[in-house]
């Protein structure tokens, strides 16, 4: 028995230090995307700054978020990483869950973070910004996540670029919907929205 527990203790000290060793060459934004904890802890004890961009301004978190690696977000978090950092088009990490639909990665972000300071950011270098996370996820189709943002206290009333409120985005997105295999996502969101203008 004693012998098994040193030989697991050896095993896993040496799965260890490999994870570590391939991961030297990469960057912590290339483990975080695949959400290698262990890597981004060795490259943490390295040196490599857990808020750095790649050449787009994406942090790990950005990465982290943008594909559902709930395990690696948590982790990155607890080591401090921004929410409130924007990429190289003003993207937040809150922005690229809500664009991707990983609904549990937004509240996830939302109650740890200070990603709640985004909520209404849009992202854009444009004077005013395009879209808002709530706006993407009415375009991208993730009704899930719209009705998180709005319990979170994302503003409907916010325009996009070409001056359109949630309510007539969503109205929009419903009408060119239609006979398309996206037309029930879209109508979900739309009666979330009525919902909630509702209240």
């Amino acid at each position: 028995m004693k012998a098994n527990k040193k030989q697991l203790t050896v095993t896993t000290i040496i799965l260890s230090i490999l994870a570590i060793t391939i991961f030297v060459n990469m960057k912590l934004v290339d483990v975080a995307g695949k959400g290698n904890v262990l890597g981004a802890e060795g490259l943490l004890k390295q040196g490599y700054s857990i808020n750095e961009g790649d050449r787009h301004g994406d942090t790990p978190l950005h990465h982290a978020s943008a594909n559902n690696k709930l395990s690696m977000i948590t982790f990155l978090l607890q080591n401090h990483a921004s929410a409130a950092q924007s990429n190289n088009e003003g993207c937040t990490p809150l922005y690229e869950a809500a664009a991707a639909g990983n609904t549990e990665v937004a509240k996830l972000l939302l109650d740890r973070s200070d990603a709640k300071e985004t909520i209404n950011q849009k992202n854009g270098k444009k004077e005013g910004g395009f879209y808002t996370p709530l706006h993407v996820a009415i375009m991208r189709g993730h009704p899930a996540t719209v009705e998180l943002l709005l319990s979170y206290g994302a503003n409907p009333m916010i325009k996009t670029a070409d001056g359109k409120n949630a309510y007539e985005l969503a109205e929009e997105w419903y009408d060119q919907s239609k006979g398309s295999s996206s037309v029930d996502k879209q109508q979900k969101i739309v009666e979330v929205l009525r919902r909630y203008k509702n209240k």
